[in-house]
């Protein structure tokens, strides 16, 4: 540890975040975690113990939690089942093979002629945002 005994050890921050993720059920052995200069890493697999998926808004929630680690400055995920972006204060999230994108940004629903991308206030449930969607297309 450095001269600042305040200041949380890269193991420390790295045990954090693994405990973060094992309270969510993911999977630690397709998932590498490392950190340095106040940054966490994570690399390969995002996915659940169980072999399950995890959802976007439990990706959003894992994410928002290893931020309040204390000393996180920011995030750099490359995963293979996800993309992962910090943006708009929010977090984007989308399934590498899913075209059709779920975040968790705060700004308005925007349409293009192919593709349609749901932007979710933090504080709006989603299944509420899902009734809407399916009283619009019916």
């Amino acid at each position: 540890m450095s001269a600042n005994t305040d200041a949380p050890s890269r193991y420390e921050i790295n045990r954090a975040v693994r405990s973060v993720l094992t309270s969510h059920g993911v999977d630690l052995e397709v998932l590498s975690i490392s950190s340095s200069s106040s940054l966490v890493y994570l690399n390969g697999l995002l996915k659940k113990a169980t072999g399950q998926d995890l959802k976007p808004v439990d990706i959003d929630v894992i994410f928002r939690e290893i931020e309040r680690v204390p000393k996180v400055r920011a995030i750099v995920a490359d995963l293979e089942n996800w993309i992962v972006t910090n943006s708009e204060g929010g977090w984007l999230v989308a399934l590498k093979s899913d075209s059709h994108r779920t975040t968790f940004a705060s700004a308005a629903t925007s349409a293009s002629a192919d593709q349609e991308d749901y932007r979710i206030k933090g504080d709006e449930k989603i299944t509420d945002v899902l009734d809407d969607l399916k009283k619009k297309e019916g």
